[in-house]
């Protein structure tokens, strides 16, 4: 398979980026959150994004008439036990002009059983479809080792926690053993919210740190909005896995062999990065592979403003031999919410794919959605 370099570099340039990125994050502050490991992990995310044009022009017939516009919905669902794991992601992408659609979706679901600590056994499906291509569908068997937990009660406890200590109510903050033992709390699902908030004032009580006219009934209700309050999802971990499996496609059933490894990190509570890598060949013509990266990372700025960076690319050798085929799309977002689940988006992108004389750069507004 021969790569032409140009593209090759970029893409080993994004790729150190991303790796170094990720190493200087978990040399960092990374730790206190990650260290805390519930016995079981729930997680749900639906981000969607989109917007519309409608234009009449100054013609009395219809030829200035127009109908544009884009959406994009991801979704990642993740439940993981000390014996069971299950993990979902997707997305639909769609854009239209004069009711002419593009789409793209992609979706892996993948089913764990943990033998012993960290290493699992999996069965996992990846479906994809673009217009203009054939729809493919893989499913694969194979072993792996990592998990992945959420942190996101470690993550609302600590924004308790300094609610408190700005409000004058602690004297001194929580040591980190009284933090992950009210974290532990906080994410038991069967607990109440006041259970949740009288053993948090609880735990601040008897480290001693509590001012001297104690936690009254405005400290107490700080801490209940705090913790009922929105947050971002918070995922810690990272896994590796390899499997063996089939793929169908418009040319019949082919054997594959695929390779991925994931990474999460929380280096605050502000803060989420992850990053994917996926590798596939086909066992008949080992020459035709195929690999895809992704990276994001998103930050809250402000109580209502968010920050987000997401990278894709992928690269395809065809069987016959000809050069690789190379897709890039990078996407920069500022989010603000003006209700609980509605905001608006600034959206940058730059895009590029083999055979393009120049990348495609868009800037756009959008109304976005999000449920949790």
């Amino acid at each position: 398979m021969r790569i032409p370099r140009i593209a090759f570099r970029r893409t080993r340039s994004l790729a150190v980026l991303v790796v170094l990125l990720l190493l200087w994050t978990a040399v960092g502050s990374a730790l206190p959150l990650c260290s805390y490991r519930p016995l079981e992990s729930r997680l749900t995310e639906i981000h969607g994004v989109g917007n519309a044009r409608w234009r009449d022009g100054p013609y009395r017939d219809d030829r200035d008439r127009r109908l544009t516009g884009s959406g994009r919905v991801d979704v990642a669902a993740l439940t993981d036990s000390e014996t069971l794991g299950v993990r979902l992601d997707a997305f639909f992408d769609s854009t239209f002009d004069d009711d002419v659609p593009d789409l793209r979706a992609r979706a892996t679901g993948e089913v764990k059983r943990y033998l012993r600590d960290d290493l699992f056994a999996l069965a996992s499906a990846d479906a994809e479809y673009g217009t203009g291509s054939a729809a493919e569908l893989a499913t694969t068997a194979g072993i792996g080792y990592g998990r992945f937990w959420d942190v996101t009660p470690l993550s609302r406890t600590i924004a308790a926690h300094d609610a408190l200590l700005d409000a004058g109510i602690l004297i001194a903050p929580l040591p980190d053993e009284d933090l992950l033992e009210a974290a532990r709390t906080v994410g038991r699902r069967e607990l109440s919210t006041a259970e949740r908030v009288q053993f948090l004032a609880e735990v601040a009580a008897a480290a001693g740190v509590v001012r001297a006219t104690g936690i009254d009934s405005a400290g107490l209700l700080l801490i209940q909005e705090t913790l009922e309050a929105p947050v971002d999802p918070r995922l810690c971990g990272w896994e590796a896995h390899a499997t063996l499996g089939a793929t169908l496609s418009e040319g019949g059933w082919s054997a594959l062999i695929a390779v991925v490894a994931r990474a999460a990190l929380v280096p605050d509570p502000v803060t989420q990065l992850s990053a994917t890598a996926r590798w596939t060949a086909a066992l008949e013509s080992p020459s035709e592979a195929s690999g895809r990266v992704e990276f994001r990372g998103s930050r809250r700025l402000a109580e209502s403003w968010l920050a987000r960076i997401v990278y894709e690319g992928s690269v395809h050798s065809p069987p016959a031999g000809d050069g690789a085929a190379f897709e890039h799309d990078l996407s920069l977002s500022l989010h603000t919410q003006i209700s609980p689940r509605l905001g608006v988006s600034a959206t940058g992108s730059w895009g590029y794919r083999t055979g393009d004389e120049e990348p495609t750069i868009e800037l756009a507004i959008d109304l976005t959605y999000v449920h949790r």
